[in-house]
């Protein structure tokens, strides 16, 4: 397995139903020359609790996880096949 460059930024993001506050994950997937990674595999990993969430990237190497606990860190990994 080798390891996948990967751009993420954190939005900050409410919900009305149950009034609690969530935080959202997206970025893009890339290869070390900046190409999308199409379909890669991204986990989220909250560390204070060892909760995790598995996504896939889209055709654009593209991602979001949504309904995230605010606070964390959270650790992002992505993995491909042929990466």
């Amino acid at each position: 397995m080798f390891a996948v460059p990967l751009t993420a930024s954190v939005i900050l993001s409410t919900t009305a139903q149950a009034q609690e506050i969530t935080t959202e994950i997206s970025g893009q997937v890339s290869d070390e020359a900046g190409a999308p990674l199409a379909n890669a595999t991204v986990v989220v990993t909250d560390t204070r609790t060892g909760a995790a969430s598995t996504i896939s990237a889209n055709s654009e190497g593209s991602f979001t996880a949504r309904n995230l606990s605010t606070g964390g860190p959270y650790t992002v990994t992505a993995t491909a096949p042929n990466f």
